[in-house]
């Protein structure tokens, strides 16, 4: 457990910074709707997000379960503590995962009148403003308001008007505007947009009820995207607009009962459902083409070919708008027990039944390029882009749960061993299919569920008053995994969804921390192994594009995930006053380490990440109960990495990069009353 306290002390105000201190967590996003999360490898398809599929890792606010992953990309706001659970979830709350939950909790309306004004001022245009106001209403009435704001500029310059083009793609006579990532220089040709609106309305009902109490959760919430990209990535006229505009609505309820049924006895039973739609802008989700885009799709080396392909105007603004339409339901009864048998020894059985139902309703069609009754040039417009209709309608039922053996040999060491099984449920294929000399490979728009049987054993331990030891042995075998495949198919730029036969991931984490007096240390080291055990129908890496068009990678590695991961740091504080105020100076420093990892479903030698190291500090000044400042710095050293490396639509060969941020400073001045 993260305490809100030591997220707002770190700047830790979203997920993305939140990993750095629990390294087992990947979080990755290239746009918030293309927003992955991920616990010890395992949760969300790394890349393109695809609709059809639920997330494997579940996020929740107040109890409330929220089924984008672009509600990841969110600053925290009020947090009270963040709760990060490991392994398949689902006996106790909310909907099942086969990684984890995140739990954020928020500070609850308190009777006594109090708040919080905070201000940062940073480089890059960064500006975040939070306040805080809570007190009474009535003498039975309390209510808590948040709001917060952030501004930054963005870290890569346009040149669009810049540069002249030349010969680095000789015959579309371009060079880029920079060979270096790192100068963060592009010149792309169609604006940027990530614009999100979400939000809901939420009602938590606790009711004491015998030896226990009932909780009731009922939330609906809304989350609209309006995005524009440039999926070439250049100044080329290629893929020249990736549009996928989206309304998506969900409705949960949640009933459970906790309580004591006698001395050595008690438990959670409950009832969860969450219906959810999901529609695309009302012009539909659009992809488009441009005049270059000839020379990404040619695979021909016939000259009569070549010059059919170069037909003036045949591709541009040549596109497809896509209209997916997705109604599901999932329901579930669920419930755990703790017997404590003895003083030292408990056994905790859980189970869950779910019940899962999706119907998908797609459809695809072609506009603009040049019109011909040419044959062969209708041909190459068909293999680039091509009308598509298909609908699925899937349920099933499933069954999970977990066994653990707590022994509690003195009030200072917990052990424990738990066998789990979880799933993700059945997902259809909302991106589009691919082709199979022209025949739509509808087989492929149900995605099988996601099964994994669980061993966990663990110690759980303050062996010193001031010094907390907590060690994890784990390994995870899963079933059917669910994986996102980037083909060379453009008409399904977002990539399709499969499954992979078998896949094993295993590890050690530990969690150490210290207290002393005014000094507080902690690190933490994950080591994890996760593999395709079995994927003999993969696509090809990037370097084997024109290749087969299905490879086998079994023994390749799981994409995103480092062997070894980990965070250091602490803070000293000693007491002081500045300006006549009576306080305490502290200085903290935290870092972040992971190894090289791989940034491809199918393991590729150009799209493997280096390990890098992160340091972050901040020294400051904090009057007791009233005013604290302080100076902070991200990436002391500038260190330049990337967070990912990502396959050009259509994967022709080209790839793209999400750069992680250059070096940070700012200001950050605080008021508590």
């Amino acid at each position: 457990m993260i305490s809100g306290k030591k997220a707002e002390e770190t700047g830790a105000f979203n997920v993305n910074r939140l990993k750095e201190f629990v390294p087992s967590v990947q979080f990755y996003s290239s746009t918030p709707r293309n927003t992955s999360l991920s616990i010890r490898g395992l949760g969300s398809t790394y890349g393109l997000t695809n609709d059809g599929l639920d997330p494997g890792v579940g996020f929740y606010v107040d109890g409330v379960y929220y089924a984008r992953p672009a509600a990841t990309t969110l600053d925290f706001v009020d947090i009270e503590r963040i709760e990060v659970l490991r392994g398949p979830q689902g006996t106790l709350f909310g909907k099942n995962t086969t990684a984890g939950t995140f739990n954020v909790t928020t500070k609850q309306p308190s009777f006594t009148t109090g708040g919080t004004a905070e201000i940062s001022y940073g480089n890059y245009g960064f500006i975040q403003a939070k306040a805080s106001v809570t007190g009474a209403i009535t003498d039975k009435l309390a209510n808590r308001f948040s709001a917060s704001g952030t501004h930054r500029d963005g870290t890569i310059y346009n040149s669009r008007n810049n540069q002249e083009l030349n010969n680095i793609i000789s015959d579309l006579g371009y060079t880029l505007p920079a060979i270096d990532p790192f100068n963060r220089t592009v010149d792309t040709d169609t604006p940027w947009r990530a614009e999100q609106d979400m939000g809901g309305l939420a009602l938590n009902v606790e009711y004491n009820l015998g030896k226990g109490k009932i909780t009731s959760t009922s939330a609906w919430r809304f989350w609209n995207w309006n995005p524009s990209n440039d999926r070439d990535f250049t100044g080329l006229s290629a893929l020249a607009k990736s549009q996928a505009p989206s309304k998506h609505q969900q409705w949960n309820q949640e009933i459970r009962w906790s309580g004591n049924f006698n001395e050595k006895l008690s438990g959670v039973f409950g009832v969860f459902g969450i219906w959810q739609r999901l529609r695309a802008g009302k012009d539909g989700q659009i992809e488009e083409a441009g005049k270059d885009q000839w020379r990404f799709s040619l695979s021909s080396a016939n000259q009569t070919v070549i010059d059919q392909w170069k037909t003036p105007g045949l591709l541009d603004g040549y596109g497809i708008k896509s209209y997916p339409n997705l109604n599901s339901f999932s329901g579930a009864v669920f419930g755990q027990l703790d017997w404590a048998f003895t003083e030292k020894l408990s056994l905790l059985p859980g189970i869950r039944i779910n019940y899962d139902k999706k119907e998908i309703d797609f459809r695809r069609i072609t506009y603009g390029g040049l019109q011909t009754d040419n044959a062969a040039l209708n041909a190459i417009k068909n293999s680039v882009y091509s009308n598509q209709e298909f609908n699925a309608a899937i349920d099933d039922t499933n069954f999970s749960g977990q066994l653990t053996l707590a022994y509690k040999p003195t009030k200072n060491y917990n052990l424990f061993g738990t066998f789990s099984t979880g799933f993700k449920p059945v997902g259809l294929n909302l991106g589009g299919l691919p082709t199979n000399n022209g025949r739509v490979m509808t087989e492929l728009a149900v995605v099988k569920p996601e099964r994994i049987l669980h061993y966990e054993i663990g110690l759980k331990s303050q062996p010193l008053k001031n010094l907390i030891f907590n060690l994890t042995v784990y390994n995870s075998n899963i079933r059917d995994y669910q994986v996102q495949v980037q083909a060379a198919d453009l008409s399904i730029n977002r990539g399709y969804l499969a499954n992979a036969e078998r896949v094993r991931v295993r590890g050690i984490e530990t969690d150490i921390s210290y207290t002393f007096n005014n000094f507080y240390f902690f690190t933490n080291l994950a080591y994890t192994e996760a593999i395709y055990k079995k994927f003999t129908n993969a696509a090809p890496a990037l370097e084997d594009t024109g290749g087969a068009n299905y490879v086998d990678i079994s023994g390749g590695v799981l994409p995103g995930v480092s062997k070894w991961a980990g965070s250091t740091g602490g803070e000293l504080n000693f007491a002081g006053k500045f300006l006549n105020y009576s306080g305490d100076y502290f200085f903290a420093l935290d870092s972040y380490y992971r190894s090289t990892f791989s940034s491809s479903p199918t393991p590729s030698k150009f799209l493997n990440i280096p390990g890098y190291a992160l340091f972050n500090t901040r020294f400051g000044f904090r009057v007791r109960q009233s005013v604290t400042t302080y100076v902070w710095v991200r990436n002391i050293f500038n260190r330049d990495y990337f967070e990912q490396l990502l396959p050009g639509a259509g994967n022709a060969g080209h790839y793209a990069a999400v750069l992680g941020d250059p070096r940070t400073f700012g200001l950050t001045i605080k008021v508590s009353f």
